[in-house]
């Protein structure tokens, strides 16, 4: 059994790292009406939440989706994404957002979304959005806020903290 004290300092880190992650996931999936009120708000498309996508329905999107161009690591890695919410706009049509968490956001994670964004629209012809949710967004994820290309969703440092 491996303990605390018998671990490399770069297991460690990957340790923390993960841990970080995972923490950050959880409150971006408590958090998914504030993430669509968000969106919703900053693009002023009156976007009301409906359901988090389960992954079933991913792997069922990417089934019967058959679609022979797109590398098979990259739709698993779909359908495991971070977060997907299902929401409706006032006329009622379907809107989707993708959403990438970490504890600082980062150029892989604006990938990501953007990716399952693509891959949502591709699926089920509905818009989808790209959202990374995080505490803190490195320099290359504030780039792709700032073009457009994806969108950020603040994370409450406090709620990462252990009591």
């Amino acid at each position: 059994m491996t303990t605390i004290n018998n671990i490399s300092n770069e297991e460690y880190q990957t340790y923390l790292m993960d841990a970080l992650r995972c923490g950050a996931r959880f409150f971006a999936i408590q958090d998914a009406y504030g993430i669509v009120w968000d969106l919703s708000e900053t693009l002023n498309i009156g976007l009301t939440y409906v359901r988090n996508v389960p992954c079933k329905d991913l792997v069922e999107m990417v089934q019967n989706a058959r679609i022979a161009d797109i590398p098979p690591k990259e739709l698993i890695n779909f359908s495991r994404a971070d977060l997907v919410i299902e929401a409706r706009d006032a006329e009622g049509d379907t809107h989707y957002i993708a959403v990438e968490a970490s504890f600082t956001a980062t150029q892989r994670d604006a990938s990501r979304a953007q990716r399952n964004a693509a891959l949502l629209t591709r699926f089920t012809g509905r818009l989808a959005y790209a959202v990374i949710s995080s505490v803190r967004k490195d320099h290359d994820a504030e780039a792709e806020i700032a073009a457009g290309n994806a969108w950020w969703h603040e994370l409450e440092e406090r709620d990462m903290e252990v009591e």
